[in-house]
């Protein structure tokens, strides 16, 4: 309990984020919001060397599977050295079916980004064998904490990073400039969108899985983190690494000696600013 997990984008990173515990790494053919794609060869690479060291890795596969593509996922697990992977971050069922038929199970992490709302559900889960569960972002502080303190065992909590709002399998850019008869002339620029009456701008990516929106500012609740007992994921997408090492660093001298507040984050980039998100108000209320 109390690890600090992050995304990474190369192997290089796992020495520059020293105080994390657990690194997070993907394929882009079985996973949406990574910061970068690793081949199964340097998967199974990043594995054995964060594991010389003393630390765990995670392999997202957070993806949902149509039929023909669970046979790819089948195909691409078969690949991998399941002995040194620690956890497997997983939205779809079908995905922990597979791992479970390989006797993995207890390695599982459901993380299915909105759904985890309530106790009940997040204990199903514990009771079907899985290892953890990601707390959905959408949810009060205080009903977080009535989680953490009904959970059979221990919870993820999503902690710092540009968190999704929408998600589709669509490439709504690429729609977007060819319903205007217009080249996509952006394909690998970072996008933003910005509503008619509000002045936030939303960031918009489109990969081969789809398009994602994510929100204006940072979501972090490390003035929180000693009410909420649980793992804390740092998500360092659309983020530069030498930003996201200080990011770890305030946040493990707050797990470790109590002191780092968003005042500290807002010191190290004045242009980034914060949200707590959904901590003060129930989603859908204003």
């Amino acid at each position: 309990m109390r690890k600090i997990i992050v995304t990474i984008k190369n192997i290089k990173e796992i020495d520059l984020y020293q105080n994390a515990d657990v690194y997070v790494v993907a394929n882009k053919d079985y996973a949406i919001k990574y910061p970068a794609s690793f081949s199964t060869c340097e998967i199974n690479e990043a594995a054995s060397y964060i594991h010389s060291i003393g630390k765990e890795i995670y392999l997202s596969i957070n993806k949902v599977f149509l039929n023909e593509e669970i046979f790819a996922l089948e195909d691409f697990l078969n690949k991998i050295n399941h002995t040194i992977i620690d956890g497997y971050l997983v939205a779809d069922l079908g995905a922990f079916y597979l791992l479970k038929k390989r006797g993995l199970k207890d390695k599982v992490i459901y993380s299915p980004e909105t759904l985890i709302v309530n106790y009940f559900d997040m204990n199903y889960c514990f009771d079907l064998g899985m290892k953890s569960v990601v707390l959905s972002k959408e949810m009060t502080l205080n009903d977080i904490r009535t989680c953490i303190s009904k959970a059979k065992s221990d919870v993820i909590i999503y902690s710092f990073g540009y968190y999704h709002m929408f998600y589709s399998r669509r490439k709504l850019i690429k729609n977007y400039f060819d319903q205007i008869n217009d080249d996509n002339k952006h394909q690998n620029e970072h996008l933003l969108l910005k509503e008619l009456t509000r002045n936030n701008m939303y960031h918009i990516f489109q990969d081969e899985n789809g398009t994602i929106i994510c929100n204006s500012d940072i979501f972090t609740n490390i003035d929180y983190l000693n009410q909420l007992d649980g793992d804390y994921f740092i998500d360092s997408y659309d983020l530069d690494e030498s930003y996201v090492k200080q990011i770890i660093d305030i946040y493990s001298n707050k797990i470790k000696n109590g002191n780092g507040s968003v005042k500290d984050l807002e010191k190290i980039d004045h242009s980034k600013t914060f949200t707590t998100g959904f901590l003060f108000r129930k989603i859908g209320v204003r």
